[in-house]
């Protein structure tokens, strides 16, 4: 029934996006969602042009609520489970079951992030962040600790203090990741001007050995990385190795490629506009590594997002504080290095939004109403979840990828006719071919520089992969 009614959405959608009629749209999914008795707490919505469920998956009662609100940090954990801070706590939500439960428990402090180490079942460490006051509390210290995993009672032990920063200003930074080069690394604030010694560990990006030491290939004998940061509140690694920061600036906000032994001009630079005296502006200018993007959307947490369930996440998500702002969708270039384009979903529905993650099944998490009724949510596609799940699993042959000029598509049974779709990274179709017989080659130089998506159908089944284009 639910899948009936989606057909005949699907279709009244589009026409009626043909004639611009979006609102009235969203009318008549809500009766259609109304007569098919959805759960209270599944709404249906947009992104671009694919229809998605955004459910409360932990509701309200789970959070303190108001400013002191609880969640912060998202984490898909090994366990397949949705980890979350929680004031005191870090606890689970098992999206099979529904169940939430609790892996931690401290006396004091606001915990802040979380991060898991990358081999967990012969590390079982977790990385920490605690503010030693309360949420952003002022004049206080960020600490780092790193505990163990214990299988047996299913729990968090052994913590170890690793490092600390204090932060005088209510921001603090406080993101945690491990790397895909086994180190940890750590986004740390500082307000105000200072000098910078070793192991001040404030206004920067720490790396650090699993174990707490100092790598010897940092850029100086102590924990920095780079630095020159205001308020770093998201941090992750893009497939290819590249380190991705967003940053909440003071009139400018950022998202920076993080290059190891880089100033990224704080407090001289926000964003890039200088507010220190034209002398100091010019000598920091010849080394300063600048954003590669700015803009007036406070960021918190991001996310890589890479599925075709939702093929207008594909690339970077954030997470947007500025009330009602909701998320940001970064597009990257091959190099994953600089930013194509940035589009705003879900504006004026959620409030704060504070973190978001994505799931390997394409869900995505995220805290909405922070610091008011918190709670977290996820959005997932319906329509996609009804595909035969072998079109992702044995996917097709093509090469070479990442290309340019031509694209060359093979599969197991070649001798099958099938169907040839190209989408760009928002699914909109750019190629089609009907009748194919496979090996099959397909001229792409007319394409743009970007992410693509093969899609290859027959009476038997469909499969999809991406494809990158790197020169035109």
């Amino acid at each position: 029934m639910i899948c009936e009614i989606y057909f005949y959405f699907c279709i009244a959608f589009h026409i009626l996006k043909i004639l611009r009629m979006k609102k009235y749209c969203l009318g008549v999914l809500f009766l259609i969602c109304a007569s098919a008795q959805l759960p209270a707490q599944i709404t249906v919505d947009t992104i671009g042009t694919t229809i998605v469920h955004i459910e409360t998956v932990v509701d309200t009662t789970h959070f303190a609520g108001g400013y002191d609100s609880g969640p912060w940090d998202l984490h898909w954990g090994p366990d397949d489970k949705l980890w979350y801070t929680n004031k005191k706590q870090i606890d689970r939500y098992d999206p099979v079951t529904g169940i939430t439960d609790t892996l931690l428990r401290v006396n004091s402090g606001y915990i802040m992030s979380l991060a898991t180490h990358n081999d967990f079942s012969n590390n079982p460490y977790v990385y920490i962040t605690k503010d030693t006051a309360s949420y952003y509390g002022l004049g206080n210290r960020v600490e780092l600790y790193r505990y163990t995993y214990n299988a047996a009672v299913d729990s968090l032990e052994n913590p170890l203090l690793i490092l600390n920063w204090g932060h005088a200003g209510e921001h603090s930074g406080g993101r945690v990741m491990f790397g895909a080069d086994t180190m940890v690394y750590v986004t740390t604030a500082e307000y105000f001007w200072q000098i910078d010694t070793l192991f001040n560990n404030s206004g920067k990006v720490l790396r650090l050995h699993p174990d707490g030491s100092v790598p010897t290939d940092n850029p100086r004998p102590d924990y920095t990385w780079t630095w020159g940061h205001r308020n770093p509140q998201g941090i992750l690694q893009t497939p290819n190795g590249n380190i991705i920061t967003s940053e909440y600036g003071m009139l400018h906000d950022e998202l920076n490629l993080i290059v190891p032994g880089n100033h990224y001009g704080w407090f001289v630079f926000d964003g890039i506009s200088c507010f220190q005296p034209v002398d100091t502006c010019n000598y920091y200018q010849t080394f300063v590594k600048f954003p590669i993007d700015i803009g007036q959307n406070p960021p918190s947490g991001i996310t890589w997002y890479d599925h075709p369930a939702i093929p207008e996440l594909n690339g970077i998500i954030e997470a947007v504080t500025g009330i009602n702002q909701g998320l940001m969708s970064y597009q990257l270039n091959a190099n994953m290095d600089s930013v194509i384009a940035k589009t705003s979903y879900l504006k004026n529905e959620y409030g704060r939004v504070r973190d978001v993650v994505a799931a390997p099944n394409g869900t995505v998490y995220f805290i909405a109403y922070d610091r008011s009724k918190p709670r977290i949510n996820s959005i997932s596609n319906p329509l996609y979840s009804t595909l035969n799940e072998q079109t992702f699993i044995q996917p097709l042959q093509i090469y070479p990828n990442p290309g340019n000029n031509q694209v060359h598509i093979s599969r197991k049974n070649n001798n099958s006719l099938s169907s040839v779709r190209i989408l760009d990274s928002l699914g909109s179709e750019v190629l089609r071919y009907e009748q194919v017989n496979f090996p099959f080659t397909i001229n792409s130089s007319e394409l743009a520089t970007g992410v693509y998506f093969v899609q290859v159908t027959d009476d038997d089944e469909t499969r999809i992969q991406k494809w990158i284009k790197v020169s035109k």
